[in-house]
């Protein structure tokens, strides 16, 4: 049986030409396509680096106020097929 989820991301950010979407307090790269490949959902960490919380986005890190500035509502759906009878 295929199960269909959606996933919402209401705020996010575009960094040089690339989606960022937040859900649930996690940041995530959202899947796109550039020069004929596709990428796909990325989780990016946050880390901190002399007590400041900073993402790696693009190769450069990204401090969490410099993300609040960047971000505004996106609203952008990911929908996902499951298949309960695969085994991976």
């Amino acid at each position: 049986m295929i199960q269909k989820i959606t996933t919402l991301y209401k705020y996010g950010f575009i960094y040089k030409g690339v989606t960022y979407g937040w859900k649930d307090k996690k940041l995530f790269k959202l899947p796109y396509i550039k020069n004929n490949r596709s990428y796909q959902l990325k989780e990016i960490p946050l880390n901190c680096f002399k007590s400041t919380l900073v993402a790696n986005i693009q190769r450069e890190k990204l401090t969490i106020n410099k993300l609040k500035q960047l971000t505004f509502e996106i609203n952008y759906s990911l929908i996902s097929y499951i298949d309960n009878g695969n085994p991976f």
